[in-house]
């Protein structure tokens, strides 16, 4: 979260050249309202050009993940409005999972494909720019079309707080949630098991910030930690700036996130 904060401060410095613009003109002589009007202009067009810069960089999904899309023997994967469904063997719950920021959605097929494969049907939500904050009610395309007994909602770094925001306005939809190298930043209903996974070499979480997180989860809630596991190995898109080292392998990885929520749900 600390880098969306440096981003966000970033976009509002593009305001300061305009402003700029419009005080100098308006000390030459120029009208005020034409200043003002030039200094607005200024500005939209910097925050217009850092937007479009800011938003066509993101992490891409690998090979790795491009393959898990294709599905296997127990597991088909079909195109939908509003993402991918990964319809395994399970017929009794399902996971709808929000992408980490930045990050192309595709990348977690892996783990879909993993979870689909020990009886969780999964829907791998896209998500506009690749920005899960910009589409946070995406869920209700999922849940209001499906009929499962069990509904859990998950995310990736921001894509898990993106997870929790749905979950505190649908109290009673929502059975579980699980937010890997996330936590919550708003109280979450007891009614739902909060699963919190991440990996003991994570350099992108502020493990600070999750422990202090502490009173706002539910009754049920379990901390899980990857021995060896770090921040992008939730999914398929490379090394992520900031991030500590694995000394396990994202498959190694993926596996043990799957034994977690599948003993906890």
């Amino acid at each position: 979260m600390k880098y969306l904060l440096i981003d966000l401060a970033a976009a509002i410095l593009c305001i300061v050249p305009g402003w700029l613009v419009g005080r100098k003109l308006n000390k030459n002589g120029m009208k005020r309202s034409l200043s003002i009007l030039i200094a607005i202009g200024c500005s939209v067009a910097l925050l217009a050009v850092f937007f479009i810069v800011y938003f066509s960089i993101y992490y891409h999904a690998g090979d790795s993940a491009k393959k898990a899309l294709e599905g296997n023997d127990l597991v088909s994967v079909e195109k939908i409005d509003g993402g991918y469904y990964f319809d395994g063997p399970g017929e009794e719950s399902a996971i709808v999972f929000y992408s980490g920021g930045k990050v192309e959605s595709e990348a977690y097929a892996p783990l879909m494909l993993k979870l689909s494969d020990a009886g969780f049907d999964c829907f791998l939500a896209d998500m506009p720019l690749n920005f899960p904050l910009f589409r946070v009610d995406i869920a209700d395309k999922f849940v209001y079309s499906y009929d499962y007994d069990t509904w859990i909602l998950a995310g990736h770094s921001m894509g898990g707080v993106a997870a929790s925001y749905y979950v505190e306005k649908h109290t009673g939809e929502i059975d579980g949630l699980v937010m890997l190298a996330s936590y919550p930043t708003e109280k979450i209903d007891d009614s739902v098991s909060l699963l919190l996974i991440y990996g003991i070499e994570d350099g992108c979480m502020d493990k600070r910030l999750l422990d202090q997180s502490s009173s706002l989860w539910p009754k049920n809630t379990v901390e899980y930690v990857i021995s060896g596991g770090n921040h992008a190995q939730f999914g398929d898109y490379g090394n992520q700036k900031c991030d500590g080292v694995a000394s396990i392998t994202c498959d190694e990885q993926l596996n043990e996130t799957v034994r977690a929520v599948k003993n906890a749900f």
